[in-house]
């Protein structure tokens, strides 16, 4: 669960330094431009639901009350982000993104930082939970594949 929690944020994070690239070129690229959006957005589908169905119900299961207030925190950040995003992606057609090149490069400014920090932030705090999750299964006996 680690290693694959792991994989998704360097995914996720050469995903948007990609995109970063992309969008600081002088004109959108039509043969790579689709596609690397296409490569974040299913990255981060990936991303949030291993966080949904798999990391965060075992972890609210494991941990205690104050590990949990900083889950639901992230979640609740994740969640706001993901409305950001959906509400980008839904304006910024490909068709509007060709025709207004210069909008969609103001349109980015800022958001693919903002997703490896965001990336960041996870790695900061699920990284050590799932590692004490995993250490608790391990102590009272409980499979570490359930734990991690």
């Amino acid at each position: 669960m680690l290693d694959q929690l792991r994989d998704l944020h360097e995914r996720t994070c050469t995903a948007a330094l990609e995109m970063e690239r992309l969008t600081a070129a002088t004109s959108a690229d039509p043969r790579l431009l689709p596609g690397a959006r296409l490569q974040l957005a299913r990255l981060s589908r990936l991303r949030t639901t291993l966080l949904d169905q798999t990391i965060y119900p075992m972890l609210l299961a494991r941990l205690g009350s104050v590990d949990a207030e900083t889950l639901y925190r992230l979640r609740d950040e994740r969640m706001g982000v993901a409305r950001i995003a959906s509400e980008h992606t839904g304006y910024w057609t490909p068709e509007r993104v060709t025709a207004d090149w210069a909008g969609y490069q103001r349109a980015c400014v800022g958001m693919f930082a903002a997703i490896r920090a965001r990336v960041e932030a996870e790695r900061a705090a699920l990284y050590p939970l799932i590692e004490k999750a995993t250490a608790l299964a391990r102590s009272d006996g409980t499979s570490t594949a359930k734990a991690a």
